[in-house]
Protein backbone atom coordinates (compact mmCIF):
# COMPACT_ATOMS: atom_id res chain seq x y z
CA UNK A 1 0.00 0.00 0.00
CA UNK A 2 2.76 2.46 0.90
CA UNK A 3 4.52 1.70 -2.38
CA UNK A 4 1.32 2.49 -4.32
CA UNK A 5 0.87 5.82 -2.51
CA UNK A 6 4.48 6.79 -3.18
CA UNK A 7 4.17 5.93 -6.90
CA UNK A 8 0.87 7.86 -7.13
CA UNK A 9 2.41 10.84 -5.37
CA UNK A 10 5.43 10.73 -7.69
CA UNK A 11 3.16 10.67 -10.76
CA UNK A 12 1.25 13.72 -9.52
CA UNK A 13 4.44 15.56 -8.65
CA UNK A 14 5.93 14.75 -12.07
CA UNK A 15 2.76 16.02 -13.78
CA UNK A 16 2.94 19.31 -11.85
CA UNK A 17 6.62 19.78 -12.62
CA UNK A 18 6.14 19.06 -16.32
CA UNK A 19 3.02 21.25 -16.73
CA UNK A 20 5.02 24.29 -17.95
CA UNK A 21 6.17 22.16 -20.88
CA UNK A 22 2.67 21.34 -22.11
CA UNK A 23 1.00 23.25 -24.94
CA UNK A 24 -2.02 24.17 -22.80
CA UNK A 25 0.14 25.90 -20.20
CA UNK A 26 1.82 28.18 -22.71
CA UNK A 27 -1.44 29.07 -24.47
CA UNK A 28 -2.97 30.15 -21.12
CA UNK A 29 0.09 32.00 -19.79
CA UNK A 30 -0.56 35.30 -21.68
CA UNK A 31 -4.16 35.33 -20.39
CA UNK A 32 -2.93 34.81 -16.83
CA UNK A 33 -0.35 37.58 -17.12
CA UNK A 34 -2.89 40.01 -18.63
CA UNK A 35 -5.41 39.16 -15.87
CA UNK A 36 -2.84 40.02 -13.19
CA UNK A 37 -1.85 43.26 -14.94
CA UNK A 38 -5.44 44.37 -15.58
CA UNK A 39 -6.76 43.28 -12.18
CA UNK A 40 -4.26 45.20 -10.10
CA UNK A 41 -1.43 47.14 -11.71
CA UNK A 42 -3.55 49.03 -14.26
CA UNK A 43 -6.46 49.29 -11.83
CA UNK A 44 -4.37 50.91 -9.10
CA UNK A 45 -3.17 53.55 -11.56
CA UNK A 46 -6.77 54.33 -12.58
CA UNK A 47 -8.24 54.74 -9.08
CA UNK A 48 -10.57 57.73 -8.86
CA UNK A 49 -8.68 59.04 -5.83
CA UNK A 50 -5.94 57.47 -3.74
CA UNK A 51 -4.91 59.29 -0.59
CA UNK A 52 -1.48 59.93 0.87
CA UNK A 53 0.37 56.83 2.14
CA UNK A 54 -2.40 54.45 1.08
CA UNK A 55 -1.17 50.93 0.38
CA UNK A 56 -2.89 48.35 -1.81
CA UNK A 57 -1.34 44.88 -1.77
CA UNK A 58 -0.10 43.69 -5.17
CA UNK A 59 -2.48 40.73 -5.21
CA UNK A 60 -5.64 42.70 -4.41
CA UNK A 61 -8.32 42.78 -7.10
CA UNK A 62 -9.94 46.05 -8.22
CA UNK A 63 -12.78 46.47 -10.75
CA UNK A 64 -13.98 49.72 -12.31
CA UNK A 65 -11.23 51.41 -10.34
CA UNK A 66 -12.13 54.85 -11.69
CA UNK A 67 -15.17 54.59 -9.34
CA UNK A 68 -13.06 53.77 -6.25
CA UNK A 69 -12.03 56.61 -3.92
CA UNK A 70 -9.69 55.82 -1.01
CA UNK A 71 -8.59 58.22 1.74
CA UNK A 72 -5.12 58.61 3.26
CA UNK A 73 -3.22 56.09 5.39
CA UNK A 74 -5.47 53.20 4.35
CA UNK A 75 -4.40 49.60 3.77
CA UNK A 76 -6.09 47.10 1.44
CA UNK A 77 -4.84 43.60 2.35
CA UNK A 78 -3.78 40.62 0.27
CA UNK A 79 -6.37 38.99 -1.99
CA UNK A 80 -9.01 41.65 -1.22
CA UNK A 81 -11.69 42.42 -3.82
CA UNK A 82 -12.81 46.02 -4.19
CA UNK A 83 -15.33 45.96 -7.01
CA UNK A 84 -17.19 49.12 -7.90
CA UNK A 85 -19.93 48.96 -10.50
CA UNK A 86 -19.98 50.79 -13.80
CA UNK A 87 -22.54 53.17 -12.29
CA UNK A 88 -21.76 52.85 -8.58
CA UNK A 89 -18.89 54.05 -6.41
CA UNK A 90 -16.94 52.83 -3.42
CA UNK A 91 -15.85 55.69 -1.17
CA UNK A 92 -13.43 54.87 1.67
CA UNK A 93 -12.32 57.32 4.38
CA UNK A 94 -8.89 57.68 6.01
CA UNK A 95 -7.13 55.02 8.09
CA UNK A 96 -9.01 51.97 6.76
CA UNK A 97 -7.64 48.56 7.73
CA UNK A 98 -8.89 45.81 5.42
CA UNK A 99 -7.77 42.28 6.27
CA UNK A 100 -6.84 39.65 3.69
CA UNK A 101 -9.59 38.21 1.48
CA UNK A 102 -12.12 40.89 2.50
CA UNK A 103 -14.48 41.99 -0.28
CA UNK A 104 -16.47 45.11 -1.18
CA UNK A 105 -19.04 44.55 -3.95
CA UNK A 106 -20.98 47.62 -5.15
CA UNK A 107 -22.79 45.56 -7.77
CA UNK A 108 -24.69 42.29 -7.80
CA UNK A 109 -26.53 40.08 -10.30
CA UNK A 110 -30.25 40.64 -10.70
CA UNK A 111 -32.62 37.75 -10.03
CA UNK A 112 -36.12 39.05 -10.69
CA UNK A 113 -36.71 37.89 -14.29
CA UNK A 114 -37.73 34.23 -14.35
CA UNK A 115 -36.69 32.39 -17.49
CA UNK A 116 -33.72 34.70 -18.04
CA UNK A 117 -30.30 33.21 -17.19
CA UNK A 118 -28.65 34.78 -14.14
CA UNK A 119 -25.73 35.90 -16.27
CA UNK A 120 -28.08 37.95 -18.48
CA UNK A 121 -30.09 39.59 -15.68
CA UNK A 122 -29.82 43.33 -15.07
CA UNK A 123 -27.27 44.12 -12.37
CA UNK A 124 -28.16 45.85 -9.11
CA UNK A 125 -25.73 48.62 -8.25
CA UNK A 126 -25.49 50.89 -5.20
CA UNK A 127 -22.67 52.93 -3.66
CA UNK A 128 -20.67 51.66 -0.69
CA UNK A 129 -19.51 54.33 1.78
CA UNK A 130 -16.97 53.50 4.45
CA UNK A 131 -16.05 56.07 7.10
CA UNK A 132 -12.63 56.80 8.60
CA UNK A 133 -10.80 54.57 11.11
CA UNK A 134 -12.72 51.44 10.08
CA UNK A 135 -11.36 47.91 10.48
CA UNK A 136 -12.74 45.25 8.14
CA UNK A 137 -11.64 41.78 9.23
CA UNK A 138 -10.37 38.98 7.06
CA UNK A 139 -12.91 37.30 4.74
CA UNK A 140 -15.63 39.90 5.50
CA UNK A 141 -18.01 40.82 2.69
CA UNK A 142 -19.64 44.25 2.31
CA UNK A 143 -22.56 44.28 -0.14
CA UNK A 144 -23.94 47.03 -2.39
CA UNK A 145 -25.69 49.99 -0.77
CA UNK A 146 -24.04 49.67 2.66
CA UNK A 147 -22.68 52.60 4.67
CA UNK A 148 -20.22 51.88 7.49
CA UNK A 149 -19.81 54.67 10.04
CA UNK A 150 -16.54 56.08 11.38
CA UNK A 151 -14.61 53.88 13.81
CA UNK A 152 -16.66 50.74 13.15
CA UNK A 153 -15.24 47.21 13.25
CA UNK A 154 -16.50 44.41 10.99
CA UNK A 155 -15.58 41.00 12.41
CA UNK A 156 -13.77 38.45 10.27
CA UNK A 157 -16.05 36.35 8.07
CA UNK A 158 -19.05 38.69 8.43
CA UNK A 159 -21.49 39.47 5.63
CA UNK A 160 -22.66 43.08 5.93
CA UNK A 161 -25.98 43.70 4.18
CA UNK A 162 -27.22 46.70 6.23
CA UNK A 163 -25.74 49.99 7.39
CA UNK A 164 -23.35 49.95 10.36
CA UNK A 165 -23.48 52.84 12.86
CA UNK A 166 -20.35 54.73 13.90
CA UNK A 167 -18.15 52.93 16.45
CA UNK A 168 -20.25 49.75 16.29
CA UNK A 169 -18.74 46.26 16.23
CA UNK A 170 -20.64 43.92 13.92
CA UNK A 171 -20.26 40.24 13.16
CA UNK A 172 -22.06 37.23 11.74
CA UNK A 173 -23.98 36.23 8.61
CA UNK A 174 -25.81 38.52 8.15
CA UNK A 175 -23.85 40.93 10.35
CA UNK A 176 -25.51 42.20 13.51
CA UNK A 177 -24.19 44.60 16.13
CA UNK A 178 -22.32 42.67 18.82
CA UNK A 179 -20.66 45.55 20.67
CA UNK A 180 -19.36 49.11 20.62
CA UNK A 181 -15.95 50.74 20.66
Amino acid sequence: MEKYITISFMKILLKILLSPFTRGFWSQLPKLIWFIIEDNFLAVNNIGKKGYKTYIEGVASLRNSHNIFIGSHSHIGKFCCVWAGKNSRIVIGDHLLMGPHACLYATNHGRLKNGVPMKLQDSNEADINIGSDVWIGSHAIITAGVTIGDGAIVAAGSVVTKNVPAYAIVGGMPAKQIGER
